[in-house]
């Protein structure tokens, strides 16, 4: 058994394996394995503990823990190794005494390089590339070697998943069966997207204000705590953290984003079924979480998705007017902002809010809500 290990590790899409392939064997990646894998992931109330199956190797147990952001993140683990003959007493045992969370069938192919491993899996219709490079001395060196193969990759953050392949495994089913449940009539939602300070809010408000009830907004599920204001803009549901996390989980939320400090948001399948199989609603809109862009359109590519945008320095402006964020705050923000600016082919609609031109938005993302109204 191996104790206390750690790595830095990552998820995300992998849109081309061709390509990525090409890229890990260029860069010293040699074949180790090419297999169908099955984890058996048991019920845990902190970390993650699974039962990995292959006809190529020992069957494993693994228990870990790691944090879920979309970023190259720290896992500590534990690994043993199971004799064969053994494997199905252990396994159904946990499964009996814990009880089992979902069962993971994925083809992998595994290329090992020079202290790092990367795998390319294939799993419910999607390509997905997993990073893993282990942490032998400080982490930060890990980090960098992880930022090398990104670079060489083309992982951006808009890439990289957050959930682990057990939640994958619950929110993809979920969302090929809401897609094919609510068909057309998923053409009809449309969610705005924008960095912070580009005024999405402010514009969602004043649609509210003058669009009928016909065309329907969806509050966003958040745990954080109610703040001075929030009654008047009536923006969100709120739940406590752990029944997030449980929704989450189980894939009830179309998209979902979870911030430090509880700050998690995210609009549910329960939410869009309700509005878009009512006769009387013509079209539903809310706010999605900046980030999430890849993720929408690579599950439920049906939605229509709308990004608000302004002028870097104007933002920066508006950002600093508010007086509330730390320069690493502000920082943050703008480097999304241009996250987000470099990604506007992936939205169906881009908006400019540049200064002065608030009416103009308004206008452009009123005519678009009422032209998507029941498939129009």
């Amino acid at each position: 058994m191996t104790a206390g290990d750690a790595n830095v590790e990552l998820k995300a899409h992998c849109f081309d394996v061709g390509r990525a392939v090409g890229v890990v064997q260029a860069h010293g990646g040699h074949l180790i394995c090419d297999h169908q894998e099955t984890d058996t992931f048991f019920v845990t109330a902190t970390g993650r503990l699974k039962y990995s199956e292959s006809a190529d190797r020992p069957s494993r147990l693994v228990a870990y823990h790691r944090t879920d952001s979309q970023e190259a993140r720290r896992s500590d683990y534990e690994i043993a190794d199971v004799r064969n003959d053994g494997s199905k007493i252990i396994r159904d045992t946990l499964a009996g005494a814990l009880g089992t969370d979902i069962v993971v069938d994925k083809h992998r192919r595994t290329f090992a390089g020079d202290n790092w491993l990367i795998n390319i899996d294939s799993f419910l219709g999607h390509d997905f590339i997993e990073i893993e490079v282990p942490i032998t001395g400080a982490e930060a060196d890990a980090q960098a070697m992880m930022a090398q193969l990104t670079s060489a990759l083309g992982v951006t953050k808009l890439h990289i998943l957050p959930q682990s392949y057990a939640q994958l495994a619950h929110s993809i089913p979920r969302a090929n069966s809401e897609r094919l449940l609510l068909g057309s009539r998923l053409h009809d939602l449309v969610l705005i997207d924008g960095p912070s300070g580009v005024g999405k809010s402010t514009l969602v408000h004043a649609l509210r204000q003058q669009l009928p009830p016909d065309y329907r907004f969806l509050k966003r599920y958040t745990c954080r705590q109610e703040r001075s204001g929030d009654e008047a803009t009536d923006e969100y549901n709120y739940i406590p953290a752990e029944t997030f996390q449980a929704m989450v989980h189980h894939g009830d939320f179309l998209e979902s984003k979870d911030f430090l400090f509880g700050m998690s948001y995210g609009i549910s399948w329960n939410q869009v079924k309700d509005a878009l199989q009512d006769q009387h609603v013509d079209s539903a809109y809310g706010l999605m979480n900046l980030g999430n862009i890849r993720h929408i359109k690579e599950f439920t590519p049906e939605v229509k998705c709308v990004l608000i945008t302004a002028p870097i320095d104007e933002l920066r402006g508006r950002l600093e007017a508010r007086g509330t964020h730390t320069p690493d705050a502000l920082a943050e923000r703008l480097d999304n902002a241009k996250m987000a600016s470099d990604s506007q082919d992936l939205y169906d609609h881009v908006i400019n809010n540049a200064d002065g031109l608030f009416d103009a938005s308004l206008a452009q993302l009123t005519a678009l809500i009422q032209a998507t109204s029941k498939s129009a």
